[in-house]
C-alpha cells in the first residue's frame, strides 16, 4: 500500500512539472537581443512569424526556410496582396490576432499563387486609415476594430450594441455561423466592397485611470457618473457611457495611453487583451469588466482584389480566414490565462497578476444593473438615428436581427462552422 501512494505521488508530482513547463513554454518570448537579430537577419515579417511562432511552441522556427519560401512566394505569385496592420509581433503575444497565420496560410495554401506583403507594427496605417486605404484601393488588406472601421463602412457597427451579447462564446459564434454571412458579412460586402475575413478579440471592459487606486471596487453604474472616459468615435459607445452618467471623449487609440497617463481621461474602454499588448494595464487602477460590447477586430480585403481570383483561390482565402479566426479564439483562451491574466484560470506571471491593477469581475446580478440602465431598450432614444441609419443599410430591423442571434446563442457552445458553405 505505501508503495502505491509513492508511486502515485511521484505521478502527480511529474504531471506537475509537465503542466509547469507547459505554461513556461506558452509564456515564452523573444528577448531584445534575439528580436534584434532576427530583424537585422530577416526583416520585420520574419520577427512577427517567428515571435508568434515562439508564443505557442516556445521554439524559433526555421527562418531561413521561411525567407526563401516568402521570396519565392513574391517572385511567382499571380495574385500580390498588400495588408495593412497595427498588429506588432510583441501585442500579438498578448491578442492572439491570428493576423500573421493569415498571411502565411494564403501563401502557403495557394501554393505561391497568392502573396501576401504584410506590413505591420503600424508602418502604413492606424485602424481607421487602414480601412480608408483599403476602401480607396491604396491597400488589398487591412485590420481594423469592428467600432473603428464603423467610421469609414458604418454597417461594422452592427453587432456592437451595448449589453446585447452574454459573452465572447455568443459573438465567436454568430461570426463562425452562416447566419453572420446572411445578416452581416454580405451586407459589408455589398455596401463597402469589403470582404470580411476573420475576427479576433473579446469583450469590451471599462479601466479606470490610477486616481481610482485608493478608491473602492467599481462595481456599480453609479460609481462611475462623471467620469471622463475614452471611447473609440462609435456613437453608440458614446450613447452607452452617457447613459451610465459617464462623460465620453473620443481619442485615437494611438493617444489613449498618453491620454490615461495624464488624466486627460479618468478611464477608457477596450478589451483585456488590448489593455495588457498596448502598455494599457499600468496605467489602469481597476479593471471592470461589465463585457459590455464585442471587442473584436476584423481583417477585411477588398472585393475588387477577391473577385479578381478563380473561384479555387477565393476558397483558400476563405480556408486561411477560417483557419485564423479557429486560431484566433483558441489562444485567445489560453492567452487570457497565460499571458493576459483576465480568464478562468490566471498563472502567477501574467499580466494582469503582475500589475498593481485590480481585476474587479462583476457577478451576473451587478452586470445586469448596468444592462438596465445603458441597454439599448432602456434608451431608445439615444439609438433611434443609429437604428435608422444601419436598418437603412442593411434593409431589416438590424438590432432586432441581432437580438435574436445573441438571444439565440446564449449559453451554447463554440461552433466553428464555416460561415461561406
Amino acid at each position: 500500500m505505501p508503495e502505491i501512494i509513492i508511486a502515485i505521488n511521484k505521478l502527480s508530482i511529474k504531471n506537475n512539472q509537465k503542466n509547469s513547463i507547459g505554461r513556461k513554454i506558452m509564456n515564452r518570448k523573444l528577448n531584445q537581443t534575439e528580436e534584434i537579430n532576427i530583424t537585422r537577419r530577416y526583416g520585420i515579417k520574419a520577427l512577427g512569424y517567428a515571435a508568434v511562432a515562439v508564443a505557442s511552441t516556445g521554439i524559433i522556427p526555421n527562418l531561413d526556410k521561411y525567407v526563401l519560401s516568402e521570396a519565392n512566394a513574391a517572385s511567382s505569385a499571380k495574385f500580390k496582396l498588400r495588408f495593412g496592420t497595427i498588429i506588432a509581433p510583441k501585442a500579438d503575444r498578448y491578442l492572439a490576432s491570428g493576423m500573421y497565420h493569415l498571411a502565411k496560410a494564403i501563401q502557403e495554401k495557394s501554393d505561391g499563387e497568392v502573396s501576401v506583403q504584410l506590413l505591420d507594427k503600424n508602418q502604413v496605417c492606424a485602424e481607421t486609415a487602414c480601412a480608408k486605404k483599403v476602401a480607396s484601393g491604396v491597400l488589398d488588406i487591412g485590420s481594423a476594430s469592428s467600432t473603428n472601421l464603423s467610421l469609414v463602412a458604418a454597417f461594422s457597427n452592427a453587432i456592437d450594441w451595448p449589453m446585447l451579447w452574454a459573452g465572447r462564446d455568443e459573438i465567436f459564434n454568430f461570426l463562425f455561423s452562416p447566419e453572420s454571412e446572411k445578416h452581416y458579412r454580405s451586407i459589408m460586402r455589398k455596401a463597402y466592397g469589403m470582404e470580411m475575413l476573420h475576427y479576433y478579440g473579446d469583450m469590451r471592459s471599462i479601466f479606470m485611470g490610477l486616481k481610482y487606486s485608493d478608491k473602492g471596487d467599481i462595481k456599480t453604474p453609479g460609481e462611475l457618473k462623471g467620469a471622463k472616459i475614452r471611447i473609440s468615435g462609435s456613437e453608440m459607445f458614446q450613447n452607452f457611457t452617457q447613459s451610465l452618467g459617464m462623460n465620453p471623449i473620443p481619442l485615437a487609440w494611438v493617444e489613449t495611453l498618453e491620454g490615461m497617463k495624464s488624466g486627460v481621461v479618468d478611464a477608457m474602454e477596450t478589451f483585456p487583451s488590448a489593455a495588457a499588448g498596448y502598455g494599457m494595464t499600468k496605467v489602469s487602477a481597476q479593471a471592470v469588466d461589465v463585457n459590455f460590447s464585442p471587442g473584436v477586430c476584423p481583417a477585411f480585403l477588398a472585393s475588387k482584389s477577391f473577385d479578381k481570383m478563380p473561384g479555387r483561390l477565393q476558397e483558400v482565402v476563405y480556408e486561411s480566414a477560417w483557419e485564423a479566426q479557429k486560431l484566433a479564439y483558441e489562444e485567445g483562451i489560453k492567452s487570457s490565462n497565460a499571458i493576459v491574466g483576465n480568464g478562468e484560470a490566471p498563472t502567477a506571471d501574467s499580466e494582469y497578476q503582475k500589475v498593481p491593477m485590480r481585476d474587479i469581475r462583476l457577478t451576473d446580478g451587478e452586470r445586469a444593473a448596468f444592462a438596465d440602465l445603458g441597454g439599448v431598450e432602456k434608451n431608445m432614444n439615444l439609438y433611434s438615428s443609429i437604428r435608422s441609419q444601419l436598418d437603412k443599410i442593411g434593409g431589416y430591423d438590424v438590432y432586432g436581427v441581432m437580438k435574436e442571434q445573441a438571444d439565440g446563442l446564449k449559453g451554447k457552445s463554440i461552433d466553428m462552422q464555416k460561415w461561406w458553405t
